[in-house]
């Protein structure tokens, strides 16, 4: 027999049994939306990761490393030798301490202070520091300094009246001459004589602006950033001025090594791999951006888990009512399969017919399903439960994303199933006797 004439009698058979028909296509319609949304939840909620990892930008590749304040006998010390041996771990493209301290500067008759993060210049690129103006620190580099993108708003004049005003700017251009600049609080302040500096006032040094960053991560905007050695040595210099005034000093680099580490990560799936083996080197305090955003996928996949496994369960219900319906349909038609053996149809006929019967259930199902699962998502991103807000803490987006291959997953799964359930009900058919049903019937 031709596969259109199979089909034709495929099709008449189906519709003699209207109402069975549609019950067993709902069933299988009702599977393939539960499954397909069940999946589509799990499909938001990896997207809602994807956004947060982005938003992150390149704060997803940085590992920070805290060391001890005051180190202990077999502690481990984030010194020198600490920083090779971490900078040489794979996957790591760049690793910097940050060194933090606040300076003053004095470009005319204006002063700001500003706070300095040193740092390894080769680091910037993987940081996301990019300049808008100017070029970024370079390895030959000492008293250079990149500022940060608001850095106009944070000079005053402190003989004028002093107004915290984010609009107002200074009219001075910080990279066309060096400035003057020093950790004493009473530089340039008009109050002391001579400047700004009184007889125990350390020289200041004079420091040249190269660069301005553009500001898109959040430490660019306030931060100005110099060369680690230069910032080491000044803080060297702080250390012995406040020791000969009889001051105390707080944490020593050179003997307690550097409070922390930034590692960067040549991209996100290796954080979590880099921050166990910073561990193993007997480091406890590692914190990663991307560790709060594993923890909510492993939060999640339980549930993800369990969603996926009612809607497969419901498939199973329709499979069973697809071989239940098509088992019924051989009991009818035993005399139906007899005639049609008796008038030369094959074995392989018969199970083609019962086949293409169980796969277009399947295939109307899916149909079925496909459109009503866009529907419910729809309903699902417009009304909201208040359940799927534990699936993302903080998520804004849709809690329902059925893609392109969804729909042709889940169409496909109902026709598979269909075919599953038929399969032993045409096989039991193709057993039955031609002449034994026809003297039955």
């Amino acid at each position: 027999m031709r596969f259109l004439d199979i089909l034709t009698m495929a099709l008449r058979n189906m519709f003699k049994r209207k109402l069975r028909t549609v019950l067993t296509v709902s069933g299988v319609a009702i599977g393939s939306v539960a499954i397909t949304l069940m999946i589509s939840l799990g499909v938001a909620v990896n997207l809602q990761h994807e956004q947060q990892i982005e938003m992150l930008g390149h704060r997803a590749n940085r590992i920070t490393i805290w060391g001890p304040w005051s180190p202990g006998i077999g502690d481990a010390v984030l010194d020198e030798a600490m920083l090779e041996r971490i900078s040489a771990m794979p996957n790591v493209v760049a690793a910097t301490p940050q060194v933090w301290m606040q300076l003053t500067f004095v470009n005319g008759p204006y002063v700001a202070d500003l706070q300095i993060n040193g740092i390894v210049p080769e680091a910037m690129p993987y940081m996301g520091l990019n300049v808008a103006e100017g070029r970024v620190l370079t390895a030959d580099d000492n008293l250079q300094i990149v500022f940060g993108s608001n850095v106009l708003t944070q000079f005053r004049n402190p003989r004028d009246r002093w107004i915290w005003d984010w609009d107002q700017v200074a009219n001075i251009d910080p990279l066309a001459i060096p400035m003057r600049a020093s950790f004493d609080f009473n530089f340039g302040q008009p109050s002391i004589g001579g400047g700004g500096q009184n007889q125990n006032s350390p020289a200041p040094y004079i420091i040249e602006g190269v660069g301005i960053l553009d500001g898109v991560e959040w430490e660019s905007q306030m931060n100005a950033f110099m060369p680690l050695s230069a910032v080491l040595e000044i803080q060297r210099d702080q250390q012995r001025f406040w020791q000969s005034l009889g001051g105390w000093w707080g944490r020593d680099v050179d003997a307690d090594g550097f409070e922390n580490l930034t590692v960067v990560a040549s991209s996100a799936e290796h954080v979590t791999q880099i921050a166990d083996d910073i561990r193993n080197l007997g480091f406890n305090d590692v914190w990663y951006d991307m560790q709060w955003i594993n923890q909510q996928r492993e939060s999640t996949q339980s549930l993800q888990t369990l969603l996926s496994a009612i809607g497969a369960v419901s498939l199973i219900v329709a499979a069973i009512g697809i071989a239940n319906t098509m088992i019924m349909a051989i009991y009818e038609r035993t005399k139906e399969i007899g005639v049609m053996k008796v008038i030369g149809a094959s074995v392989k006929d018969v199970r083609r017919l019962f086949l293409v019967e169980a796969a277009l259930i399947g295939a109307f199902g899916g149909l079925l399903g496909v459109g009503l699962s866009a529907v419910a998502s729809y309903v699902l991103n417009t009304v909201g439960l208040p359940f799927l807000d534990m699936l993302v803490w903080g998520a804004t987006g849709d809690v329902s994303v059925i893609p392109m291959w969804l729909y042709a997953l889940g169409f496909g799964f109902s026709c598979g199933v269909g075919l599953f359930s038929g399969f032993l009900p045409a096989r039991r058919a193709t057993k039955i006797s031609a002449l034994e049903a026809i003297r039955t019937s």
